[in-house]
């Protein structure tokens, strides 16, 4: 071979490798469609916890503060989930948009890419008579919650994501919120929701519930008027339990917001709101084989390190946060009642998960 064509080959190999290595920046490198073809149970019910902003460090240092495993560590299905965007690196509404749609899209983005709203997988379940329901410690029109239930170009979009919500027909919402959601009270109960402002009027023989709560807090820092995500969510199992099944997103978000905050404590607390409400999530499941748990994040935040891992005291003089940002790390996912059969994947094949419990085709 000359040494001209000897750099021709050089240089096509390396365009190649640049432009594989660049394509999964922004296309989903993992694509979960191969080990998606069979299941062994006839999943019913499908429940989806979203840590927001939990990276595997924040796991590790959840398990070290509580001096064990945490709940959902306790299963063999677990891996790792891609999480950029179109934008790189991704914020909470294009994650989530990713998770809820299968579609990546830039930063920012409610479910609705160039102008086109983007099916989600609730609405899916809907078109199979499934019931719905989103829970958040976050504000509802939050963009992890609202890329689930609503539709808008912008998550600062707020009266187009609460006007989506409230026409969306999910049968349950429970979020904070309640100052911002009382002046659609009247739009709220026309499409026939039971517009719920305080934890204790919760009812499940309501049709429709859309509450709007003061204040959901960790137990660490709840007063008596919080309530408890780990309550809401048996609340909505019971709720939304039914013989055509149920599909229900609970999301834990200010894990993120602590992690912006460098608040270590802060985000153990949040933490352990998530390590509580999955426990009441699988001992609400108990012995079914007819339920899916998945438990992941939206994006790392932080980029959390800790140095010393041996004690509680040694962590909390060790550990650093090196940004107030998300980083482009990987995050953790760890399931329940489903052998997903990939050890990687990429935030979109969480859609192509759920889309095939839900219809049993890719």
């Amino acid at each position: 071979m000359s040494r001209y064509k000897f750099f021709v080959v050089l240089l096509t190999l390396c365009f190649i490798v640049i432009f594989v290595t660049n394509a999964n920046i922004i296309s989903p490198f993992l694509s979960f469609n191969n080990n998606i073809s069979y299941y062994e149970n006839d999943i019913k019910n499908i429940i989806l916890l979203i840590g927001d902003g939990m990276g595997e460090t924040h796991v590790e240092a959840g398990s070290v503060y509580a001096g064990r495993d945490l709940s959902f560590e306790a299963t063999t299905i677990t891996g790792s989930v891609h999480t950029l965007s179109y934008s790189g690196v991704t914020d909470s509404a294009a994650s989530a948009t990713a998770m809820s749609t299968g579609e990546k899209v830039r930063n920012g983005a409610i479910a609705r890419h160039e102008g086109e709203n983007l099916t989600t997988i609730l609405e899916i379940a809907k078109q199979n008579n499934k019931k719905t329901g989103v829970i958040t410690s976050d504000f509802l029109s939050g963009a992890t919650p609202a890329a689930f239930s609503a539709h808008a170009t912008s998550r600062d979009d707020t009266s187009t994501i609460i006007n989506s919500q409230i026409n969306s027909q999910i049968d349950l919402f429970i979020g904070q919120g309640k100052n911002t959601y009382l002046p659609y009270s009247n739009q709220i109960a026309q499409e026939g929701y039971t517009h719920i402002t305080s934890k204790d009027n919760l009812n499940n023989t309501y049709s429709k519930i859309f509450a709007t709560l003061p204040d959901i807090e960790p137990a660490e820092t709840a007063t008596e008027t919080s309530a408890y995500l780990s309550d809401l969510a048996e609340f909505a199992l019971n709720y939304l339990d039914n013989e055509n099944g149920f599909v229900l997103l609970i999301e834990v978000s200010d894990i993120d917001k602590k992690s912006h905050a460098n608040n270590f404590l802060g985000m153990l607390y949040e933490l352990m709101t998530l390590d509580e409400t999955t426990q009441s999530v699988i001992d609400w499941v108990g012995a079914r084989t007819d339920t899916f748990i998945m438990v992941t994040a939206d994006h790392e935040t932080g980029d959390l390190v800790l140095d010393k891992t041996d004690t509680f005291e040694n962590m909390m003089s060790s550990y650093h946060f090196r940004s107030i940002t998300h980083s482009a790390k990987d995050v953790p996912y760890y399931a329940f009642g489903y052998d997903i059969g990939e050890e990687r994947l990429d935030n979109i094949d969480i859609f192509k998960i759920l889309n095939f419990l839900i219809t049993k085709s890719i």
